[in-house]
């Protein structure tokens, strides 16, 4: 049995996340879980927050915080990687899980400036999932259905009120 965590945020990476990696792995495995996926932010203003180099750099740093997790555990949990996209286009987040380090490298104007109908082609024709995460957060909007494979239902930051009831709805 697998017990999957599908929206995680790491300090590291994420300015809303606050406990430290090896926090994250002693709390999910006390729980019992088997699977993260780490789905730090991935916008222009998680670049601006922290001093990276260049955005080749960000993308480099993005893509070691799932090992170091992995690490960590010593094995004892599996951890992927996805994605908290936020486009320049609106305060909605979206999960986007099936990215690569590759894509994000090469397609720079797609994970930030494209907004989520430019976005969904491009999803389609590289086999991603886009999710809308926490959609009823005060500050978001609702995205159109046809433009998301599903939404977030359960969102457990203490910090804000996900109207997680709403979205079960």
């Amino acid at each position: 049995m697998y017990k999957t965590e599908l929206h995680l945020h790491n300090a590291a990476i994420s300015r809303c996340a606050h406990t430290t990696d090896e926090e994250i792995v002693a709390r999910y495995e006390q729980a019992g879980y088997t699977t993260l996926v780490l789905t730090n932010h991935f916008s222009r203003s998680s670049f601006n927050a922290r001093s990276y180099a260049s955005y080749e750099d960000f993308v480099h740093q993005f893509w070691q915080a799932g090992p170091r997790l992995e690490e960590l555990s010593g094995g004892r949990l599996r951890v992927l990687t996805a994605a908290e996209v936020r486009f320049d286009t609106s305060n909605n987040d979206y999960l986007v899980f099936g990215v690569t380090k590759e894509m994000m490298l090469e397609n720079q104007e797609m994970f930030w400036c494209s907004g989520l109908r430019k976005f969904r082609p491009f999803a389609d024709e590289q086999g991603l999932l886009v999710y809308q995460a926490h959609p009823f957060r005060d500050g978001m909007t609702v995205a159109r259905p046809d433009l998301l494979d599903g939404i977030e239902v359960f969102n457990g930051h203490p910090g804000h009120d996900s109207r997680n009831p709403i979205a079960l709805l």
